[in-house]
């Protein structure tokens, strides 16, 4: 018998695979079709992908401070995560 929390995490993670794929597939058809243009993206969304990896190499970190019973270090990460976040 399966958990019933781990058996959702995984239909989710599959539900994701899946609309990944069906948008992959639906861009690649449609940038092959007669006008297409490119558009470059903003600057506001390299800034927001570093923001996102920062916020989540923080929470890394404090997960690590926390097991390792740092609790300075833990609450400085934590906020830097709810700064970035």
């Amino acid at each position: 018998r399966r958990e019933p929390f781990r058996f959702m995490v995984w239909l989710g993670i599959a539900g994701s695979v899946i609309l990944f794929t069906i948008l992959l597939a639906a861009y690649i058809i449609r940038k092959t079709g007669p006008g297409w243009t490119d558009t470059p993206l903003p600057l506001v969304f390299l800034i927001s992908t570093v923001v996102i990896v920062l916020s989540s190499l923080t929470l890394h970190n404090a997960n690590r401070a926390f097991r390792q019973e740092r609790f300075a270090m833990y609450r400085s990460y934590m906020g830097t995560t709810l700064a970035l976040g």
